[in-house]
């Protein structure tokens, strides 16, 4: 009788001690909510500039105008989002990422509690990408990176253009695909060994090549062909004593293997 007795009380103390150790938890967990809360409403805990640094083609008031407008409010209209624990930073950068796409990188970093510095770097153009059809001069014309991705409307032509399929509207696509950087690179081979400036280069559906190299003719090749053989196969013909002794090229045809098509103009 006597053990059955205990038990209740045991069971009543351990629930006792459960329900105080769950309020205690609670009252913390309250307790740090809300000094996290009272912390973040302070004015002088409050981001009050935001300061651009680094070069783009964007303007430093529309990226300022941007990262404001992400600060602005709170989350559930009880936390402000311009303190440097409650920062949107991922949020942040994924806005001036998407609104201007000749942003590379964004790094956010807090100076002196007050001020947010935004820390930009803008993309390097080193070819044009003019449309879809073989370049005529009418076409308007955009900045591609080292990767093919377009994001400044051109104002002045740059020394290489490219043409040739492009999915949906140009400004933040990327041509070829992740083929471009090869392909670049390819050219940039070919006009060393011709000694010569590849002013123009349209890729077609299928894939074929054209290049128009200044003062020599056009090349033709198949982008996916190994360079090492191509350039081999380039310099062999245009060193030859046939190519020397024909006249002015019209082009060189290189899309058959090992062997070379050369038409001369009459």
């Amino acid at each position: 009788m006597k053990a059955t007795s205990k038990r209740p009380r045991l069971k009543d103390r351990r629930r006792t001690a459960l329900l105080i150790r769950v309020l205690l938890v609670v009252v913390l967990v309250f307790a740090i909510v809300g000094g996290l809360i009272y912390a973040a409403h302070r004015p002088e805990l409050s981001i009050t500039t935001v300061q651009v640094a680094g070069t783009s083609a964007a303007k430093n008031d529309d990226i300022r105008a941007v990262v404001e407008s992400d600060i602005s409010g709170s989350y559930a209209y009880i936390i402000p989002r311009n303190t440097e624990l409650t920062l949107p930073r991922a949020s942040i950068r994924e806005n001036l990422l998407a609104t201007f796409p000749d942003l590379k990188t964004v790094t956010l970093s807090v100076s002196n509690v007050r001020i947010l510095v935004v820390t930009i770097a803008g993309r390097s153009s080193v070819a044009e990408w003019c449309g879809k059809e073989p370049y005529t001069g009418n076409a308007d014309c955009y900045d591609m990176d080292e990767n093919g991705f377009l994001f400044y409307k051109s104002e002045q032509a740059q020394v290489r253009r490219y043409t040739g399929p492009l999915e949906g509207e140009p400004l933040g696509a990327t041509f070829l695909r992740g083929d471009f950087a090869r392909l670049n690179d390819l050219v940039d081979h070919i006009a060393q060994v011709l000694d010569g400036h590849i002013r123009s280069i349209h890729v077609a559906a299928n894939r074929d090549v054209f290049a128009d190299v200044a003062g020599i003719g056009e090349l033709r090749f198949v982008k996916s062909t190994d360079p090492t053989d191509l350039l081999t196969n380039i310099k062999s013909v245009f060193d030859s004593a046939q190519f020397k002794s024909e006249g002015v090229l019209e082009y060189a045809d290189f899309r058959f293997g090992g062997k070379a098509l050369l038409k001369f103009k009459k």
